[in-house]
């Protein structure tokens, strides 16, 4: 007589969804909840897990340094199309000399800064040396 059995278990961040035959059971993906699906289980089960999620893998420090440059060059290009479309409707002479001089200054500074580590960035040198230069954004 065969006793094996097959379990199947959804594995998700919050929860595992688990399955057998007879019945579907949700428990908390914590260390307690998993002891107590273990010590119910008959000897002979067959566990099958499935990873609702697709695993991520943490990147390297120069690509997680490149991931943060390019996010701050977005937030920085977000920033002067913010001021810029802001200008539109500015009236005062004073609050356009203001917005036009944080745009010259502060952002092609702070971009030009943010691009030397990517420039240096072993992937991206050959590329960036070759491509024409749009930066500061």
């Amino acid at each position: 007589m065969n006793n094996l059995s097959c379990l199947g278990v959804d594995v998700s961040k919050a929860y595992l969804d688990v399955a057998d035959a007879q019945r579907r059971r949700r428990y908390a993906n914590n260390k307690s909840s998993i002891t107590d699906l273990l010590q119910s289980l008959p000897s002979q089960t067959q566990v099958i897990l499935e990873a609702t999620p697709k695993p991520t893998v943490s990147p390297d420090p120069e690509r997680a340094m490149l991931a943060e440059l390019v996010n701050a060059r977005d937030q920085l290009v977000a920033l002067r199309t913010q001021l810029t479309n802001a200008m539109e409707h500015l009236s005062l002479a004073l609050l356009r000399r203001s917005f036009t001089a944080q745009i010259r200054s502060s952002l092609p500074s702070t971009a030009t800064a943010a691009c030397s580590p990517v420039t240096a960035f072993s992937p991206v040198a050959a590329r960036a040396s070759a491509a024409p230069s749009t930066w500061p954004p």
